[in-house]
C-alpha cells in the first residue's frame, strides 16, 4: 500500500476502485459522479504516462491500468475492458514477462490474482502469459492469513481447518463439494490425455457418485425461512446447487444459475432492484443469502470457501453473450446488479488474504479453471 500511495497516478486509480466499491455499498449500480470523474481522471493520466519512454511501461502504469480494469469489472461495455486487458498483457511483454516486474514479486502477484479471477468470471482459459507461474510466498512464522481451505483447495485432501467454524451441516456440505470436485477432474482430465483411459466400468462409478452427492444436495434443507437462518450454510447450499448442477448434467455456470428458485417471503436484489415476483433465479437467491452474511472480513477462517462462492457466483452471473452498451430493460437490471456484485466480490475476495497466501489463491482459481474447462468438454462430448 505505501508504495501504492507513493505515486499519484497509481493512488488516484486505486482511490477509483474504492469509489467503485463504496457505489456498490450504496446500491448505486450506475458509477456515482464521483467515481465517474475519478476514472476520466486515472484513464487522462494513464494515457499520459503510455507517451513517456520512462513511464510507459513502469510499475505504476502497470499497477494503475490493474486498477482500471478492476474498477470497469461487471460493467456493461466488455469490448473496452477487453481493449485495456490487451494493452496490459503488451506492456507485460515488453517487460520480459510476469516474472520481471517489480516490488518484490508483489506486483506479479496482484497481477495473477486479479487476471485470474477476471478469466474465471468471463469462463475463459488462463491467459497465455501466466502459465507456469506462481507467486511467491512471503515467508512467515506465524501466518496472518488462514490457509484458503475450500472445494477448490483442501492439501492432501483435508478441510478440518475449517471444521468448527460453520455448523456441522455446512461442513458436511463442503466435504462433498470438494469430493465431486476431485471426482469430476479425475473423471473427465483422462479425455485431454492427462490420464490414461478407464474403464467404462470406472467412469460410470465415478458418474454415479457424483450424482448421489448432487441428490444429498438437492435434499438439504433450506434455512432462510428459519426464525435464526443460517445465511452461511444458505449461501454454500445455493452455490453448490448452481455447481452440481453444471457438473452432473454438463451445463454452463451460467445457464445453471438462471434456473428459477421459490425466493422466501421478504427478500430483496439489493435496495431499488428487488423482484415483484416470488421466483426468481437462483443466482439472485445466492445473492441475497450472501449479502446476509458478514462479508467484511471474508468469512475469516472460512476465506476459502467465500472466495469458492464469489467463483461460482460470479462465473454463474456472467451472460453467456456481450451486453449492448446502454442496454437498461426492467428484466436486465437485477442481472446487471447481480453481475457487478458478484463481479467486485470475486475480485475482492482473491486478494482478501495480501499475498502471503496467493499461491494457494493462485491454485484454487487454476482448479476453478479447469473445472470450467472440462465442464465445457463434457458438454461438447454430449452434443456429438
Amino acid at each position: 500500500m505505501e508504495a501504492v500511495c507513493s505515486n499519484r497516478m497509481s493512488f488516484l486509480s486505486h482511490v477509483s476502485v474504492a469509489c467503485v466499491y463504496q457505489d456498490v455499498g450504496e446500491s448505486l449500480l450506475e458509477d456515482s459522479p464521483l467515481t465517474v470523474y475519478a476514472k476520466t481522471k486515472v484513464l487522462q493520466m494513464i494515457k499520459d504516462s503510455l507517451q513517456g519512454f520512462d513511464t510507459q511501461t513502469d510499475d505504476f502504469t502497470i499497477l494503475s491500468i490493474l486498477h482500471l480494469l478492476i474498477s470497469e469489472c461487471g460493467g456493461f461495455d466488455e469490448d473496452v475492458f477487453d481493449v485495456h486487458q490487451e494493452g496490459l498483457v503488451r506492456i507485460i511483454y515488453q517487460r520480459g514477462g510476469i516474472g520481471n516486474l517489480g516490488m518484490n514479486g508483489k506486483i506479479a502477484a496482484f497481477m495473477t490474482l486479479t487476471i485470474l479471477s477476471f478469466t474465471i468470471l468471463r469462463g475463459l482459459s488462463e491467459p497465455a502469459m501466466l502459465h507456469g507461474f506462481v507467486p511467491s510466498q512471503r515467508p512467515s512464522i506465524v501466518s496472518e492469513y488462514p490457509p484458503p481451505i475450500s472445494p477448490l483447495y483442501a492439501p492432501n485432501g483435508d478441510l478440518s481447518a475449517i471444521y468448527g467454524h460453520c455448523s456441522d451441516s455446512t461442513y458436511e456440505l463442503l466435504c462433498d463439494m470438494h469430493d465431486i470436485t476431485r471426482t469430476f477432474i479425475a473423471r473427465w482430465n483422462y479425455i485431454s490425455g492427462a490420464f490414461t483411459p478407464r474403464s467404462s466400468s470406472e467412469l460410470a462409478s465415478y458418474d454415479t457418485h457424483m450424482g448421489e452427492i448432487y441428490t444429498r444436495l438437492l435434499y438439504r434443507p433450506r434455512t432462510d425461512e428459519d426464525l435464526t437462518p443460517d445465511y452461511v450454510y444458505e449461501s454454500c447450499r445455493l452455490a453448490g446447487l448452481i455447481y452440481c448442477r453444471s457438473l452432473v448434467q454438463g451445463l454452463p455456470l451460467s445457464e445453471s444459475g438462471n434456473v428459477m428458485y421459490a425466493r422466501s417471503s421478504g427478500v430483496n436484489i439489493g435496495e431499488g432492484y428487488s423482484s415483484r415476483s416470488s421466483n426468481t433465479t437462483i443466482i439472485s437467491a445466492l445473492h441475497d443469502a450472501l449479502d446476509s452474511t458478514d462479508k467484511s472480513d471474508s468469512w475469516c477462517a472460512m476465506c476459502g470457501v467465500f472466495i469458492w462462492i464469489c467463483f461460482v457466483g460470479g462465473a454463474a452471473s456472467w451472460p453467456s453473450t456481450h451486453s449492448v452498451y446502454g442496454e437498461r430493460g426492467d428484466v436486465q437490471v437485477p442481472a446487471a446488479w447481480v453481475r457487478k456484485c458478484f463481479a467486485l466480490y470475486t475480485v475482492k475476495a482473491g486478494l482478501s488474504l495480501g499475498f502471503e497466501r496467493a499461491a494457494a489463491i493462485a491454485e484454487a482459481q487454476r482448479t476453478m479453471l479447469q473445472v470450467q474447462n472440462l465442464i465445457n468438454l463434457k458438454r461438447g462430448i454430449a452434443s456429438q
